[in-house]
């Protein structure tokens, strides 16, 4: 088959629309701890990517992932704590799901969100048991709460010599992260292509933390302590897609939904960060991603880095035609995404890659250490 080229159109992981003002992004904080805890005794891991990475509809493909019938990851089900927990439940699926449009940033008042997650892993590649085929058909059960803590308005960039905007909030959104033990950091290729202000944000947020940790923590050791998870975001891009082929990473799943294996996500971030995907010529957007990889290397320790090549929507598949079994993915139409009267219009069925898997991973890791 043929490689084939993706016509261009605007990039689809922005959370906010065209026709949209622009809402600064922040650090999201997510404590997840056995479900019935004391919040003090939570394991917290923090959502952290600059603007336009995808944040807001990276959290909202989260109850799809976790609702796709495949046993991959295992069975769940999310239980909303309270209203306002139940209301951003129904507004995530009804935006993705019914509507088809891409989730806005909200900027309402700072407010705190909690879900149940209660999961079965048997049988998944998360049941690390001994002997599993024989003991697949038990339950392991997974429960762990997620809360999320969304500061609004406030940026983590800091320019040397200015004063940060609304400073105490933002003081607020980065004690957060720096309690956290766990932090999923997302990194656009494409927003940094475009924009290169990933290098600002991490270096602001990176230094804070660096600060945080001498006054407030234990003695400071040679790293920063956090698990952390680098997701490489949009990964349905055509930019994207086609980079992963060249490098020969892409696989195909039992669904024929094109994946980067976690074992090769580590390489395709290193090339993304060095290689050709900018250009030929060493430009300010190669020079950023460098910085923003070489930086998370030296504070984090490299055995509690991993990565994995994420999408919040997926990818389009063609529907079955002439008695085929399921959907099939078509390597020259493959943008799950239109633009319609200038707004983003999400073509088909939301199939998030890699977004529940991060988060899953994060868990057991931090609660044995």
């Amino acid at each position: 088959m043929s490689q084939g080229t993706a016509p261009e159109t605007p990039d689809p992981g922005k959370s906010d629309r065209p026709d949209q003002k622009e809402v600064p992004q922040n650090p999201i904080v997510m404590e997840i701890g056995q479900a019935g805890s004391h919040d003090e005794n939570a394991v917290k891991v923090g959502l952290w990517g600059p603007q336009e990475s995808g944040k807001t509809t990276f959290l909202a493909a989260l109850p799809i992932a976790v609702s796709d019938g495949k046993a991959r990851n295992g069975s769940w089900l999310i239980y909303p704590h309270g209203k306002p927990s139940w209301e951003l439940l129904e507004r995530f699926e009804k935006v993705l799901v019914e509507d088809r449009r891409f989730p806005q940033a909200s900027a309402a008042e700072a407010a705190e969100l909690k879900w149940l997650f209660v999961g079965d892993l048997a049988g998944s590649r998360f049941d690390r048991r001994m002997l599993r085929r024989i003991l697949r058909r038990g339950e392991l059960e997974s429960r762990f709460v997620l809360d999320l803590i969304d500061v609004p308005g406030v940026a983590s960039r800091r320019d040397p010599g200015q004063p940060a905007a609304n400073s105490q909030v933002a003081s607020a959104a980065l004690d957060h992260l720096a309690e956290a033990q766990g932090i999923i950091y997302l990194f656009d290729p494409i927003g940094e292509k475009d924009n290169r202000n990933s290098a600002a944000y991490v270096r602001g947020t990176v230094n804070e933390l660096l600060l945080r940790a001498a006054a407030n923590g234990p003695r400071p050791g040679r790293y920063l302590p956090h698990q952390v998870s680098v997701c490489i975001t949009k990964f349905d891009h055509h930019e994207m897609f086609h980079q992963a082929r060249r490098m020969n990473l892409v696989s195909y799943g039992d669904d024929g939904m094109p994946r980067v294996r976690d074992e090769d996500a580590e390489q395709f971030f290193d090339e993304l960060c060095t290689g050709k995907f900018w250009s030929t010529r060493y430009d300010r957007g190669q020079e950023s991603a460098q910085f923003v990889r070489d930086k998370i290397r030296q504070v984090f320790r490299p055995d509690h880095i991993r990565y994995f090549v994420t999408s919040s929507i997926g990818f389009w598949m063609e529907p079955p035609v002439d008695g085929e079994a399921s959907a099939w993915f078509n390597l020259d139409d493959f943008a799950n995404f239109n633009e319609r009267d200038g707004e983003l219009i999400i073509r088909d069925k939301v199939r998030p890659i890699n977004v529940i898997e991060p988060l899953i991973s994060l868990e057991p890791l931090i609660a044995r250490s």
